[in-house]
């Protein structure tokens, strides 16, 4: 049993969280919900939450119907978010109380308030930007092609306009990516020797990974979050979140124009690579209008889109290969054809000779086989010493595989999420193929969009 003083800080700091949850959930079901109230158990393990719902008994219905059915999610983003070990049951109860209305308008206003928060951002950043002197930029441990691309292309504007900019990562940058203008100047964590007035960390939901680069951090008289994952923990004294943005490059190019900074070659081919990496070559369903319209404005400003693919893609080292082989070895199918999988244990890798960096990418290949929602690839690894995997998901059509990843500590998209799970292969493996195929048997309307 626990006091009644941290009872009630485990209900507000639930009702806190489930309203943004809620407010973030795609659910078609779900309407205008507000959470009148949280009632937690003494053992802190089960909790009423009471909502009140605007629309009559069918929306109502409809609602807690949503609700139930997301609740795998919504407690794995109450566990992550309030860093419990274990998030309580939450038991859905109608509010039918007097208040309703007033607590209504008040939902209604908030969303209006975080929209408006979401379009300064952007504002609010630049600010940051013109007036600090001295910048750190970093990017997360094993830093893809838009991590990577759009630090370059920041830090390099920002050069160009007179700007002291460092670049760090900890663990370096991997080989498919050494070619881009200005990857040789990032540094490990240790070399830096100066506090930069500014921090940006780029492409990064959680600053859990940026390894070494965290501590640094605090050094900053301003840390500035841009980032376009829905799962972003909101870390940082300044921040820009655009879930819709296709990649951060596109939040960068953005950026550059609301501080008047122009392109050039350099700086277009980081983006175009940002850009290109997290679209999977403009064929992913993120791939908007807007998206090909910036992607243009960099070609005309000297990015050459073949030569930018055939390096991210085409350029890879016998051991890839080798490695591409042993994994395709391990192709499983379930769920009639819908999930697919492979592995990469650490003895395929030390067989092929590869480097951990090699099996980016590789989750794709059972993504194309034809009739699969969504794919799978675990890697074996290590968490704190001890035995884990990491589990990289991506989905077709439909199943927004962000709500798998919630389920284990994860995040990130719809169509592109991840986690990293304490555990052995094989049970990891058979614990995270039973969450896709519960939520494949829930189907389209459990909250997934067709793309």
């Amino acid at each position: 049993m626990v006091s009644k003083t941290r009872m009630g800080r485990v209900a507000g700091g639930l009702e806190r969280e489930l309203s943004a949850i809620l407010r973030e959930l795609k659910d078609p079901r779900i309407g205008f919900v507000s959470i009148t109230g949280v009632e937690v158990s003494p053992d802190l393990r089960h909790a009423r939450v009471f909502v009140s719902v605007l629309g009559g008994p069918e929306t109502e219905a409809a609602t807690m119907e949503g609700l139930r059915r997301s609740q795998g999610y919504i407690r794995g983003e109450v566990t992550r978010r309030l860093r419990l070990r274990l998030a309580p049951e939450l038991e859905w109860v109608p509010d039918h109380s007097i208040e309703r209305g007033v607590r209504i308008a008040k939902l209604i206003r908030d969303v209006r308030e975080a929209e408006e928060r979401a379009h300064e951002g952007k504002e609010a950043v630049a600010r940051v930007l013109r007036a600090a002197r001295s910048f750190l930029i970093a990017v997360h441990v094993r830093p893809d092609g838009d991590a990577v691309g759009s630090a370059l292309a920041l830090g390099l504007a920002l050069e160009r306009a007179g700007r002291r900019v460092r670049f760090l990562v900890d663990g370096g940058i991997p080989r498919n990516l050494a070619w881009l203008p200005g990857a040789d100047r990032f540094e490990p964590p240790a070399a830096l020797d100066e506090a930069p007035e500014a921090a940006v960390l780029l492409d990064c939901g959680d600053l859990e990974r940026v390894g070494q680069v965290r501590p640094l951090l605090d050094q900053a008289q301003e840390v500035v979050n841009i980032d376009h994952h829905p799962s972003n923990t909101r870390f940082g004294s300044t921040r820009w979140l655009e879930p819709s943005a296709a990649a951060v490059g596109e939040q960068v190019l953005d950026l550059l124009d609301e501080l008047g900074l122009e392109l050039d070659e350099r700086v277009a081919t980081a983006l175009f690579a940002s850009i290109a990496s997290d679209t999977g070559g403009f064929r992913y369903a993120n791939t908007r209008a807007e998206t090909l319209e910036r992607a243009a404005r960099l070609v005309r400003a000297g990015a050459k889109p073949a030569e930018i693919s055939r390096r991210l893609w085409e350029e890879r080292p016998l051991s890839s290969l080798r490695l591409l082989s042993r994994t395709l070895e391990s192709l499983e199918v379930a769920a009639g054809g819908a999930y697919a999988w492979v592995r990469v244990p650490r003895a395929a890798l030390e067989a092929a000779g590869a480097a951990e960096e090699e099996v980016e990418g590789l989750v794709n290949y059972p993504r194309t086989l034809q009739g699969v929602e969504v794919a799978a690839l675990f890697q074996e690894a290590s968490l704190e010493g001890r035995p884990a995997v990491r589990v990289s998901l991506r989905s077709n059509r439909w199943l927004d595989v962000a709500r798998v990843a919630a389920r284990f500590g994860g995040g990130g998209h719809a169509r592109a999420a991840g986690c990293t799970v304490p555990g052995a292969l094989d049970e990891v493996v058979r614990r995270v193929g039973q969450a896709v195929e519960e939520e494949l048997a829930a189907g389209p309307e459990s909250g997934g969009e067709e793309a």
